[in-house]
């Protein structure tokens, strides 16, 4: 139960961390700063490029991933979530790192097949006991409902 809520909630941060550098990016990319830290990048120069548009392939992704980690994140639409997210990183995948080469360690492609198979894992599973879909689920039975709404 609790190793469901980490693991969702752990690839959810993960995933909508990955989708801020590109969507939200609102930072010079030659604007390299000494230290890794949130001030010093904080202080970078705007940038004129705001990153890509919105309706691109990678604008469709990066919310994609922003809005999903965060339906992930609280456990909201879990298993349909999980199941576009693994498709997700499975075109991405297959669209940037495999032509590059086949295997996933020389192509740096690894982290997204983790995040495919890690999202198909939260599809099979569920969201776990700790998510809205079983409060939700929950709250019908508490009132006397059935779950499955029959």
């Amino acid at each position: 139960m609790v190793n469901v809520l980490l693991n969702r909630a752990k690839e959810a941060v993960a995933v909508a961390a990955h989708s801020k550098g590109g969507i939200l990016n609102r930072r010079s990319p030659a604007f390299r700063p000494i230290a890794d830290s949130p001030v010093a990048s904080a202080t970078a120069p705007p940038s004129p490029n705001p990153g890509p548009p919105l309706f691109s392939l990678l604008g469709v992704q990066g919310v994609l991933e922003l809005v999903g980690g965060f339906l992930m994140l609280i456990g909201l639409f879990t298993r349909p979530v999980a199941f576009i997210l693994a498709g997700d990183m499975a075109v991405a995948y297959f669209m940037s790192h495999a032509p590059r080469n086949f295997f996933p360690m020389l192509n740096g492609g690894d982290a997204a097949i983790l995040f495919c198979f890690v999202f198909l894992t939260l599809f099979v599973a569920g969201g776990g006991a700790w998510s809205v879909d079983a409060m939700l689920g929950q709250a019908g039975a508490v009132r006397g409902k059935p779950v499955g709404g029959r």
